[in-house]
Parts: C-alpha cells; sequence; structure tokens
C-alpha cells in the first residue's frame, strides 16, 4: 500500500494525546456502547405511514438576510495568490475559498466570491446545493423553518409539538422533499439516537414517516444520488427505503462479505455515481477474528464487497460518521480512531479498484471536498489553542492553512458548495 503522511504532521505530546483524541470522540464519533439497533429481519417492510400537521402555533421571527461580517473586508489578489499553491511554501500562502461552508458556536458560514464569510443563519441551518435556500431550526417552538435566500418570503415549514425533528437535509435530486429524523417529544431513548427517517413535501407542508420501526443509527441516512433511496440503520444488516416500493433490508452478507464474524453496520454513504455504497462496519474483520473497524465497499451492481483501510478502534462505543466521497468518486475522506493515536485523524484513501493509496493528515475530522474533487478542507486540532482549517490538495497532498476571521469559538465545516454570483 502507498501511504503519504502529510510534510509537517502535527507533533503529539503524550500529554497532548490524550486530549486531542477525546476532542476527536467527542466531536466526531456518535454514540456510546455498543452499535446496537432493534432490528427484526423476518418482518415485512413497513408502508410508509402519515401523520397529519398539527395547527399552526405562533410563529417566531424569520431568520435575517445573510449579511457578509462588517468587521471583514474583502481580499485583495496578490501576485502569491494567483500562483498554483503547490508552486509555494504553505507559509506563504492563504486560502480562504468560495463556497466553503462552516460552523461557529452560533453561527452558519459561508465563504461568497468575494472571499468574505457571510452570516448565513443559526448554528443548525442547512444550505441548499445551489446556495439560494436555506432551512434552519428555532430552538423555541423546536420547528423546522425554510428561508429563500434571494428575496422570497420565510415559512414555518413543521407543526408538530408532539415531535422532534434533527438532522434535516436537502435531497438535490429531490427539490421538493425534505428529508430529516423524527421522534415523539419525551422518546429520546438511549444516547446516540437520531429518530425515525420523515420526509416533509415542501409544496404542501405532507410530513410522512417512512419507518417508524428502525431508528436511522446515530449518523443519520445516505441520500442515493438518483433521488431514489435512501440508506440508513445498521447493526447486522442495513435498511433501504426506496420512494416507488418501500422499506427493504441491505445484508452485507448478500454482497459477499461473508468470512468476517459478527459484523455490524452503519454510517452508509453513496458515492456520487449511485453505484456503490460504503458502509463503516466492524466485528471479527482480522485474520484470526480480531475485532477491527473498517470501511466496507459494497458494488451495488455486481453484488461484492471490499474492505478498506481495517483498524483497531479505541474501544467498541460509538460510532464514526459516514466517509465522505470526493465528487469524482476516486476518493474517500474519512475520521479513523485507532488504538495507535499517531494514526488517529482525517485520513485519504482511493475507492478505484487496485489502488491501495492512503493519505494521513493528522488528529481533526469534519472532511469536506470542493465542487471539483480538487482540494480537501478539513478541521485540525493543534495541540495548543482552538481548532483551525487545513487545505489538501489533492494529488499534492501537502497541507496549508484557511484563513478565517478569528472569533474565538473555533470552526466545524459542513460543505463546500459553489456561492452564488
Amino acid at each position: 500500500m502507498r501511504s503519504h503522511r502529510s510534510p509537517n504532521p502535527p507533533h503529539i505530546t503524550p500529554t497532548s494525546r490524550a486530549v486531542c483524541f477525546c476532542l476527536l470522540l467527542a466531536l466526531f464519533f456518535t454514540g456510546c456502547g455498543t452499535f446496537e439497533v432493534a432490528l427484526e429481519p423476518d418482518e415485512p417492510p413497513q408502508s410508509p405511514t402519515s401523520q397529519p400537521t398539527a395547527a399552526p402555533t405562533p410563529s417566531p421571527a424569520p431568520l435575517p438576510s445573510p449579511v457578509v461580517d462588517a468587521a471583514d473586508t474583502p481580499l485583495t489578489p496578490s501576485p502569491e495568490a494567483a500562483a498554483s499553491p503547490s508552486d509555494l511554501p504553505a507559509a506563504d500562502w492563504q486560502l480562504r475559498p468560495p463556497g466553503l461552508v462552516y460552523r461557529t458556536m452560533e453561527t452558519l458560514w459561508q465563504i461568497n466570491q468575494r472571499e468574505q464569510p457571510v452570516a448565513m443563519g443559526n448554528y443548525e441551518a442547512v444550505l441548499s446545493a445551489d446556495s439560494r435556500r436555506l432551512l434552519s431550526y428555532d430552538f423555541a417552538g423546536q420547528d423546522i423553518w425554510f428561508h429563500d435566500l434571494t428575496g422570497g418570503p420565510s415559512r414555518q415549514l413543521t407543526h408538530t409539538p408532539d415531535r422532534i425533528e434533527q438532522n434535516f437535509s436537502w435531497w438535490p435530486q429531490q427539490p421538493g422533499l425534505i428529508v430529516f429524523n423524527s421522534f415523539a417529544a419525551g422518546d429520546e431513548g438511549y444516547p446516540g439516537r437520531m429518530g425515525y427517517l420523515t420526509l416533509l413535501n415542501l409544496g404542501d407542508s405532507s410530513y410522512q414517516i417512512v419507518d417508524d420501526q428502525h431508528d436511522t443509527g446515530p449518523t443519520g441516512f445516505a441520500l442515493s444520488p438518483d433521488g431514489r433511496a435512501i440508506a440508513y440503520g445498521g447493526g447486522e444488516q442495513g435498511w433501504i427505503y426506496h420512494l416507488d416500493s418501500g422499506t427493504q433490508p441491505f445484508n452485507p452478507a448478500d454482497y459477499a462479505l461473508t468470512g468476517a464474524k459478527g459484523v455490524q453496520i452503519g454510517s452508509p454513504a453513496y458515492s456520487p455515481d449511485g453505484t456503490r455504497l460504503a458502509w463503516m462496519v466492524n466485528g471479527g474483520l482480522g485474520e484470526q477474528g480480531e475485532f477491527l473497524m473498517a470501511i466496507a465497499l459494497f458494488d451495488l451492481n455486481n453484488g461484492t464487497a471490499r474492505l478498506l483501510h481495517p483498524y483497531e478502534p479505541m474501544g467498541r462505543g460509538g460510532w464514526p460518521l459516514p466517509p465522505v466521497w470526493s465528487p469524482d468518486g476516486r476518493w474517500l475522506a474519512f475520521t479513523a480512531g485507532p488504538v495507535n493515536l499517531d494514526e488517529a485523524g482525517v485520513w485519504v484513501i482511493s475507492a478505484e479498484e487496485n489502488q491501495n493509496e492512503s493519505h494521513f493528515f493528522g488528529h481533526g475530522g469534519t472532511p469536506v471536498w470542493s465542487p471539483d474533487s480538487r482540494w480537501l478542507a478539513f478541521t485540525h486540532f493543534p495541540d495548543n489553542g482552538p481548532s483551525e482549517l487545513l487545505a489538501v490538495e489533492t494529488g499534492v497532498w501537502s497541507t496549508m492553512p484557511i484563513t478565517m476571521p478569528p472569533d474565538g469559538s473555533g470552526y466545524y465545516l459542513t460543505d463546500w458548495i459553489t456561492p452564488q454570483s
């Protein structure tokens, strides 16, 4: 296997290793205890159930229109900025890439075309793939709101005092649907629970719990790029909800992943072309049956599977977030939490057949890809001080800083979307 570490990996002292890794686990591994979901494989698929929307409640004030941080000024491109980053020392090159979406402790931000941070909404807000619509969460009323960033009105989408919604998401191939998790108020259940897969139609605000038997698991769901299926759940098997045929089980054994013992799956991620589905898996994956964590890459057309980057995890509690596909489908970025803390953090591995290439970039998490697959950005945890943002160019694999206005609260990357012109 060809492996690469960043030219200047962060130095980890014995004292800071424990602190850094605790932060890593707290931010990027969800749930606690062994990941187990109550599954009943012999049940027939659940038919979608519709829930009527309750009567509207008094509405909070709409989210204010996005504004540019007044304390920040546009960057004036310098001769160095016009040069290729790979031709310059990392310390001499500053990057504030347009389209990068990130959160601070209170606000969602996006970098606009002039390289200015723009306040988009509160911490729980989610930007659409065209940067023209926004979903936000009203913490007082515990409901989801819709905002038209081109100047249209804001409106309340959910009126459900008896339910809690979370992890809401746009589906680019289904622009009329919002996908999220929901559960009955007061029914939080076990730690790391996300709730049941739920759809909301933007046109008539109809609210549909599509599977009220299987929790989506601690890391939520994955939306297929053809707009027809949603992968979720986990345990000995996962689940696929098809818009035209309902819920069906996803069993690893159906893909020739039969050599391992006691395998559990979770954290799914569809490839950009929809032909492959990656799940995080754990169980007796070693040659001697030792307990390991890995990425299982399932070929949905050929019915085969292969394991990528197996490692011995730190304990058996929690569950890692899904790997993140590069838009060209060539790479997978993910956060690993192995026993060997020198290898805990952000990795990029090749998703292509017979190309065992991997790259390690130190302690961190929340990797996101640029729309053209040229860049990977992620949050880095230094030994001291708040988190910082770094970027790496595909094929060059050297890290460089992303410059942001200091606010003392740290950063959490969420996406990389082409901003409005």
